[in-house]
């Protein structure tokens, strides 16, 4: 399991959350990571959604810690540049 990375809204501590959901037929945990300062969460994440063999609590963990420099999209908006 991964270590969540600070909030990259507030830089605040992520914290993963697990709860059972139980419907008729159904029984299974669904999984996110929540900002414990601000708030800002993940989608849920539940077997159901995915494979049956993927890990939904890694799934949470590794949403959380993707930032869009992960995807070499740098957010440069506004910030001004030389070439500006």
């Amino acid at each position: 399991m991964g270590t969540l990375k600070p909030c990259p809204f507030c830089g605040g501590k992520g914290v993963l959350h697990s709860r059972d959901i139980s419907r008729p037929g159904v029984h299974e945990k669904e999984h996110f990571v929540r900002c414990s300062s601000c708030g800002a969460f993940t989608n849920i994440m539940c077997q159901r959604c995915y494979d049956k063999t993927q890990d939904v609590k890694a799934a949470a963990i590794e949403a959380w810690n993707r930032r869009a420099e992960d995807d070499g999209k740098r957010r440069t908006a506004g910030l001004g540049s030389e070439d500006d």
